[in-house]
């Protein structure tokens, strides 16, 4: 199975695959740097690759074998080239930046630094799949929202999302504030006085 490592574009870890001594994006990939919404990243580009596949050669693309929530399915992956054409046929405000950006990233050997990040991004995005209540807390906890917040939300009291959080932080989903000690301290001195 292919190696998969990320990449950063204005923002946007993007995964790229390494397939044949080379390296690649899936269309879904492509889409969300393109400007796509999640939902609808993958079906864009495929269209867009359907209108304009006599463009396309095997050097611009090819379909590559992915585990996905622990099965094997096949995904349309785009090269440098491939991602050029891509943006080229698109409509889009990132168009010019993503073939930029493509021809840079995907031509260069790996960095070790982005390899590092593989493992983490791969477990949270497993864990989150697993379990729907952490996805969303931790969709809500992005979103700065607070502990009674997200409990009215996901109809659960602070108590149990504060749990959560903890096991999310344990988990390495979520960082644990920088001043976690010190808010410790200062929760033990003020139940300490009001006893």
């Amino acid at each position: 199975m292919p190696n998969t490592h990320l990449a950063d574009f204005h923002g946007f870890p993007i995964e790229i695959v390494d397939h044949n001594g080379q390296q690649w994006i899936t269309a879904e990939q492509a889409g969300i740097a393109l400007g796509y919404t999640q939902h609808n990243a993958r079906k864009g580009i495929s269209k867009l690759f359907n209108r304009h596949a006599e463009e396309f050669d095997q050097d611009d693309t090819c379909v590559v074998k992915l585990g996905d929530a622990g099965q094997r399915r096949d995904y349309r992956a785009f090269s440098a080239s491939g991602c050029a054409l891509l943006s080229m046929f698109s409509n889009t405000d990132r168009a010019k930046q993503f073939r930029v950006w493509a021809k840079k990233t995907l031509t260069q050997p790996q960095q070790s630094e982005i390899v590092g990040l593989e493992v983490p991004t791969y477990i949270r995005r497993e864990l989150l799949a697993a379990r729907p209540l952490w996805q969303k807390i931790y969709r809500y906890k992005q979103s700065g929202l607070n502990h009674a917040e997200i409990g009215k939300l996901v109809d659960r009291n602070v108590s149990t999302v504060r749990e959560h959080v903890r096991r999310m932080e344990k988990c390495g989903l979520l960082e644990a504030p920088n001043n976690l000690l010190a808010l410790q301290h200062m929760a033990r001195e003020h139940l300490g006085a009001g006893q």
